[in-house]
């Protein structure tokens, strides 16, 4: 099945961000920060803000994804 034009542009949309992150990393100069973690796999969302006059003026993040392997009986 062809894809439609959308697709195709969703798709390189997509591909470009894997490729080129944006707003990848800590900001040294933030104003909030969250750590999230999920307790079921141990993947890590880290969030920094920096706010000014009551809006968002930059955002960075970094996910820490576990990967982990399933022990499946042989």
């Amino acid at each position: 099945m062809a894809l439609s034009r959308m697709d195709n542009l969703y798709r390189q949309v997509i591909l470009d961000h894997s490729d080129n992150p944006h707003h990848h990393g800590e900001l040294s100069d933030k104003t909030n920060d969250i750590e999230l973690k999920n307790p079921t796999c141990g993947d890590v969302l880290k969030l920094d803000l920096k706010v000014e006059d009551g809006k968002i003026a930059d955002a960075a993040s970094v996910v820490m994804v576990v990967r982990s392997v399933r022990h499946l009986p042989v």
